[in-house]
């Protein structure tokens, strides 16, 4: 159950809000009083205020501010150091800005590692924000376990040489504000410095390992790309050896036939040499049917006629007929080589329905 100290620092910071409703986003409202919230139940002398800060680049805004004092102990003494904490308007996207508001009896050192002679706080928690892990409260812590090692203010003496010596003007420290936070929020300056170190060597490794990741993948697309072509390669080239084992069959059946007739025709030739000079080839020629040797006869025919033809040619180059003659010639060779091309293309296209 919420205790009333709670209920009214949400109170306050939901009005605040509404006073600068322009400058949040109502989907980070939520957010901003859950954080202030728990900020200034840590450390109740911050106050929740609205004011104006002026940015470097003259740009005014009304925020939300936590201000007050952040109690410290320094060589065994307690000091308030005075900070305002503001709210900017994309919180928590972007870390809170940070201010050390020395008052007129005390002064900044220009030498001061985490703190600039305008106040503004500089350190790696905020540098490095993340805004699902850090929060107000645990920059409160950080700021207490810095300023404990190093404070940002000293205060001001009539005599310049004591002028640095904080622990001789030790400031009252507000009882009602606890510097002590939780475990998981404390932050010393080694801390942080090792947290810095390993969030560099993190994103280094980080980069490296996806610089290996991607070429990596880049290789393997690479050979699973090679791999494929040499697939559909090894396929060719086995359709190939099979085509070739095919072809190869083939021609050792048609070279048997080929060897087997001629050995048969080399045979007859010897057994029937007697005869030769006495047989005429057109009585040794057996045609399947009389229509194949009709059609092999007007073939022959043909080709006279196509003889005859050319030798007119010449003969009409060569001035042994004259024109006339030539072409009256070639009129009646033509007709008689229409005919006989008309026969091959009947009995050819009838040959069935002729026999």
């Amino acid at each position: 159950m919420s205790s009333p100290r709670l209920l009214v620092h949400s109170s306050t910071v939901n009005r605040l809000l509404l006073e600068t409703e322009q400058s949040y986003s109502r989907n980070n409202h939520l957010r901003i009083i859950q954080d202030c919230q728990e900020a200034l139940r840590q450390c109740p002398s911050l106050v929740a205020r609205v004011d104006t800060l002026t940015h470097n680049n003259g740009f005014v805004s009304r925020l939300i501010c936590l201000g007050g004092t952040v109690a410290v102990r320094y060589k065994g003494n307690g000091y308030n150091i005075p900070v305002d904490i503001w709210i900017p308007e994309p919180y928590p996207s972007y870390p809170p800005l940070v201010y050390v508001t020395p008052t007129p009896n005390m002064y900044i050192p220009s030498d001061h590692p985490y703190v600039d002679t305008s106040g503004l706080v500089n350190l790696t928690y905020l540098a490095k924000w993340d805004p699902s892990s850090y929060s107000i409260a645990g920059l409160i812590g950080v700021l207490v376990s810095i300023f404990s090692s190093k404070p940002p203010v000293f205060a001001k003496t009539s005599r310049r040489s004591q002028s640095a010596e904080i622990v001789n003007k030790p400031l009252p420290v507000s009882p009602t504000c606890r510097a002590e936070t939780p475990p998981t929020q404390r932050v010393s300056a080694e801390e942080e410095h090792r947290r810095e170190m390993v969030t560099l060597v993190s994103g280094k490794v980080k980069g490296q390992l996806e610089n290996a990741e991607k070429k990596g993948k880049t290789e393997i697309s690479q050979l699973l790309e090679v791999r494929q072509a040499l697939q559909k390669g090894a396929e060719a080239i086995q359709e190939g050896l099979d085509s070739i084992s095919v072809a190869r069959v083939d021609a050792e059946r048609e070279f048997s036939n080929t060897e087997r007739q001629l050995t048969q025709t080399r045979q007859w030739l010897e057994e029937n040499k007697h005869l030769k000079g006495t047989l005429d080839i057109d009585d040794i020629i057996i045609f399947p049917d009389n229509v194949q040797r009709k059609i092999v006869q007007y073939r022959a025919k043909d080709s006279a006629l196509q003889d005859a033809l050319c030798l007119l040619d010449e003969a009409l180059e060569m001035n042994l007929i004259d024109l006339a003659v030539f072409l009256k010639e070639v009129r009646r060779l033509a007709k008689e080589q229409y005919k006989c091309r008309g026969m091959i293309q009947y009995l050819s296209r009838n040959r069935k329905c002729v026999s």
